[in-house]
């Protein structure tokens, strides 16, 4: 299972931390937009050494982080001989005339659209860090142009889709690529990447993880009456629900107040609905299975006894996992 919780996205700067591998891949893609976009006077190409050699990743960080004296690159963790130091300087310069510099450094004074252009191409994982570089590229993350060229590069056709009745709505840019990275990476969709699983899925997570706790038959209610509302049928609906509500408790984070949580979930009468509105068995079963195998230190004797009673009220044989405090 990929575990990636939604907390990967930005939120906001924390510090200037930036080390030289990130560095170096944010300037090799400033270098090749470069060529692309026809700057004649950044193609210097033929000064590059091997992309693999410690002089690469030397420059390429200089670009980013300013260190373009010798006394600078000195100072890098990378070292380098006196002839790789002399080119490293004669190469940045080079680039560092074009370029007007900025309080974030000469590549802060790259147009807007190139940045995000450049941004977008890193991996998902670094995104934090980078948003942590200058005050300008966390704003960057905060805006909605970044997040829709990311959303148009990853999934295409996603911008053709209209919105849908329902209680749950599709929300922002920041909010839809979330979505979307849900519904790739955590819930199982037989392949097929459904935003609107992904936007359920962080709304079920938003409402278990608040402060008042609704009841889970109104959450899982509201759940069928948005799959209805977008044509699903009711098994369906049952089927996507019920997925979605496993991938949320399979995701939340391992603290007491996810311990409190199932506890509450397990402890919870049942309610005797109509098909689809009905509570899913193996949700139950997954609420049962992650406390007595993830969370059994945290239970007292008197409550881990009551958890086992109840689970045996609903479930027969138990597993022998659960068993045993």
């Amino acid at each position: 299972m990929i575990r990636v919780p939604c907390s990967v996205i930005p939120k906001a700067p924390v510090s200037g931390y930036f080390d030289v591998d990130l560095g170096a891949k944010i300037a090799h893609f400033v270098l090749k937009l470069s060529f692309v976009q026809g700057w004649e006077k950044l193609n210097t190409v033929n000064f590059l050494p091997d992309k693999k050699s410690r002089l690469y990743r030397a420059f390429l960080f200089a670009i980013v982080s300013k260190n373009f004296s010798a006394r600078g690159f000195k100072k890098l963790p990378i070292p380098l001989s006196d002839t790789d130091l002399k080119h490293s300087i004669i190469l940045s310069n080079r680039i560092h005339s074009l370029m007007t510099d900025r309080s974030d450094g000469p590549i802060g004074s790259l147009p807007e659209h190139l940045l995000v252009e450049i941004l977008t191409r890193l991996p998902i994982c670094e995104w934090v860090q980078v948003s942590c570089v200058s005050k300008h590229w966390a704003g960057m993350f905060q805006g909605e142009y970044l997040w829709q060229t990311a959303i148009s590069r990853k999934w295409p056709s996603a911008g053709f889709r209209k919105r849908w009745p329902g209680p749950i709505p599709r929300g922002s840019a920041r909010r839809r690529f979330q979505a979307l990275y849900v519904s790739e990476n955590l819930v199982p969709s037989g392949g097929e990447i459904d935003e609107l699983v992904g936007h359920t899925f962080l709304y079920l997570k938003e409402q278990l993880e608040s402060l008042v706790i609704p009841p889970s038959s109104i959450l899982h209610g509201t759940i069928i009456d948005q799959f209805i509302a977008c044509g699903r049928t009711g098994e369906k609906a049952h089927e996507l629900a019920s997925n979605i509500w496993i991938a949320v408790i399979d995701n939340l984070e391992e603290n007491q107040q996810t311990f409190m949580l199932l506890k509450h979930l397990a402890q919870e009468g049942d309610f005797f609905l109509p098909f689809p509105y009905s509570r899913s068995y193996k949700v139950l079963w997954r609420v049962f299975d992650k406390l007595f195998t993830d969370f059994r230190d945290c239970f007292s004797r008197a409550d881990y006894h009551d958890a086992l009673a109840s689970a045996k009220s609903r479930f027969q044989p138990v597993p022998s996992l659960w068993l045993g405090h």
